[in-house]
């Protein structure tokens, strides 16, 4: 089984830098990376999209995003909630300039973290879902998935991105925050993961080689 794992295309949330949230539409970059994704899916990686196992999130840009892989693709993907993103409380659809002035101090360790100067185990934020349960929702989800014949897509936030990363590394049940590393996620990105003789294996991260334009809005 292979999990292909699409990082939402660039939106307008995405321009404005904002935490979380509801989110925003794509931009006409978004929207056209998108077409380029599923032809780079569909002829280079040969992978059929109504014979597989599609899921998305309900976010804004992330529903936009599979709106257009449906009629390009012909295929439905399936909202759930087991791949939304992970809630970040008192800093969700903040953009990065109003969680500094509003929250400088939790606002400052989360940039931090998304740099890696601390670890995830060194700071919290007042309201969010804790990094445990976030963690476990999607390690269930993922072992839900793993023993299906068919491929599976998911189409996400950056925070999905990185926990699916961590979990096909070491498929721990329980996250090590210690251990649990930060990942680069470009909007209209590919990552593939593999399940094969009960192993997982990450065959590759952040792809966006295929796109004609590079994003703008780099991991944002």
């Amino acid at each position: 089984m292979n999990l292909f794992f699409i990082r939402h295309s660039e939106s307008f949330k995405s321009k404005e830098d904002r935490h979380g949230g509801k989110g925003l539409p794509l931009t006409e970059q978004g929207k056209n990376d998108t077409v380029e994704l599923v032809r780079f899916l569909s002829v280079t990686e040969r992978l059929d999209f109504k014979d597989s196992f599609l899921y998305c999130s309900d976010l804004i840009q992330v529903i936009e995003t599979a709106r257009i892989i449906e009629v390009e693709a012909n295929c439905q993907f399936e909202v759930s909630s087991a791949v939304k993103n992970i809630s970040l409380g008192i800093l969700d659809g903040l953009s990065k300039k109003e969680a500094m002035e509003k929250y400088p101090s939790i606002a400052d360790k989360l940039e931090k973290w998304r740099t890696g100067e601390i670890n995830i185990d060194e700071f919290t934020i007042p309201e969010a879902e804790t990094m445990e349960d976030f963690y476990k929702r999607i390690f269930f989800f993922v072992n839900s998935v793993v023993d299906k014949k068919k491929n599976v897509v998911v189409i996400g936030t950056r925070s999905v991105g990185v926990a699916l990363t961590n979990i096909f590394t070491n498929f721990f049940p329980e996250i090590i925050k210690s251990e649990y590393q930060r990942y680069l996620f470009d909007p209209s990105s590919v990552s593939k993961y593999s399940f094969s003789d009960g192993k997982t294996s990450v065959a590759y991260l952040n792809k966006t080689d295929f796109l004609n334009m590079k994003p703008a809005h780099p991991d944002s």
